[in-house]
């Protein structure tokens, strides 16, 4: 089911933070890129994806008859094409012939590089580690998923300090001490993950890849 927002859908609210794919809304994450079906009339060179042949995962999501989202993913990192077929041929093909709807405007630099993205993966199959970069805001973000995640499935504070340390005997030790060091990180993350959470996470995607 959609929901309203600038996330979709998870494809399974069962997964990890990690593990499940969002799909972002268009409009509202920069980095997706939205395509056409490709027509003989266009007066341009299409993209081609053969969905079958490539190296990488595909997930994808109706959000109606002629519209479907694609999240190609792998090793954490994910590229989202929303796709605009023409025909039941077209819908149903794992062979997609498209062109971006770029239009006349200027293209923000989320755009250019989610097009760099796409233009390596038709090229080789193949996600491209160097066209997305790990940064402090992105690594920060990964772990407040993580933590929303533990959150929403009612796991105990020392799981969650879990995230941030990897001595589970300093948390053991820790974690019942509400002034200790661990319970402030665990705490302030918690209080991080309730903002997300009530729409907070719109500024921390803007900080992604920047």
């Amino acid at each position: 089911m959609l929901t309203s927002g600038v996330c979709y859908s998870f494809v399974d609210p069962a997964l990890d933070s990690l593990e499940a794919s969002p799909f972002w809304h268009p409009g509202l994450c920069p980095y997706v890129l939205q395509a056409d079906h490709y027509r003989e009339e266009d007066q341009t060179i299409p993209y081609i994806l053969d969905l079958a042949q490539l190296n990488c995962e595909v997930i994808s999501l109706r959000q109606s008859p002629n519209l479907t989202h694609y999240v190609f993913k792998k090793g954490g990192k994910s590229l989202q094409l929303c796709y605009q077929a023409a025909g039941d041929a077209a819908i149903h093909s794992r062979h997609l012939r498209f062109i971006l709807r770029m239009g006349n405007r200027l293209n923000t630099v989320e755009e250019n590089l989610a097009v760099k993205r796409l233009k390596h993966l038709v090229k080789t199959g193949r996600i491209c580690d160097r066209l997305f970069k790990t940064n402090t805001a992105s690594v920060k973000f990964h772990r407040q998923l993580q933590v929303m995640a533990q959150v929403t499935n009612k796991r105990p504070r020392q799981e969650i300090a879990e995230i941030f340390f990897d001595n589970k005997d300093r948390i053991r030790q820790e974690i019942s001490d509400p002034e200790s060091h661990v319970n402030n990180i665990v705490g302030y993350a918690l209080d991080k993950a309730e903002d997300l959470m009530n729409g907070a996470y719109v500024k921390y995607l803007k900080k992604l890849d920047s």
